[in-house]
């Protein structure tokens, strides 16, 4: 059987797995080669959720100083500096716009095409939201105006992560979040490991873009909307040009005094997933 390697952390895992499908599966090893936001439990937390994709047979983490015989190391993948393969200059940064799935592909002499390659089961809701705020251009206030317009709109919002003030300490679950996020109409959110997961199982996105993270396949690119504007292309996105049309505009929310650290006023359901990566 033919053994893959992926040092971490979740998104790069989820990105390297269209590559592993491409070249027809086999065992995933996973290690903790990578460090912040990544370690041994993290990996194992994983193992449900990748055994659900029908070309991986079998899921071993181990630390990398232990690692054994690899057929494929996607860590390599990582390591490759082709800025030339993407059209790049060798004076621009790296890895710039050079997309991570394409990066995995390319070094293995593939072509990434942008299908889906993920496989989940699926619990209903209107938006899955993931915002680790590290990523975010918007400050907080901005997301929450943006989530209570939406909430009063009638749209059903699953919140992922642990971040304040979108925060969950439940125990991590990579399943259940994916069941979100696969049973959702639309990803609304940041550049993550969930945005990473919502393009892999070919899910509408709308994302922020930090400014050095444009090497993802961007969706929906929501940098230059406004708050509103963001809210009219989520509810046409989840219920069509009929319900703006019938209201006749988007619902005004007001902040009031609300603070992090309070209880949230944001209509929404919490999954117990706690990534943040």
């Amino acid at each position: 059987m033919t053994v893959f390697h992926s040092a971490g952390r979740i998104g790069d895992l989820l990105f390297a797995l269209w590559t592993m499908k491409a070249l027809g599966g086999g065992q995933l090893v996973v290690s903790d080669f990578h460090k912040g936001n990544w370690d041994l439990d993290i990996a194992r937390s994983m193992t449900d959720f990748l055994m659900l994709q029908p070309y991986i047979k079998d899921v071993a983490v181990t630390s990398y100083v232990a690692l054994g015989s690899i057929g494929y190391d996607f860590q390599h993948a990582e390591t490759d500096y082709n800025p030339e393969a993407f059209g790049m200059s060798r004076e621009e940064p790296w890895p710039g716009r050079a997309l991570i799935a394409q990066r995995y592909a390319g070094h293995f002499g593939l072509t990434f095409d942008g299908l889906p390659w993920l496989r989940s089961a699926t619990m209903n809701c209107d938006v899955a939201f993931h915002c680790p705020m590290r990523r975010s251009v918007r400050e907080k206030n901005d997301w929450i105006t943006i989530l209570e317009s939406l909430s009063q709109s009638g749209l059903d919002i699953v919140i992922l992560g642990k971040e304040p003030p979108f925060d969950d300490m439940g125990r991590f679950d990579l399943v259940n979040s994916a069941q979100y996020v696969n049973g959702a109409k639309c990803f609304l959110g940041v550049v993550s490991s969930m945005n990473a997961l919502a393009e892999g199982l070919g899910k509408k996105r709308f994302v922020e873009h930090a400014p050095d993270c444009w090497n993802v396949t961007p969706g929906v690119v929501i940098n230059g909307m406004s708050n509103d504007e963001i809210v009219k292309h989520v509810i046409v996105a989840c219920k069509g040009e009929a319900l703006l049309h019938d209201s006749g505009r988007i619902p005004e929310v007001t902040q009031g005094d609300w603070h992090s650290g309070e209880s949230s006023p944001i209509v929404g359901r919490q999954s117990s997933d706690n990534m943040d990566a």
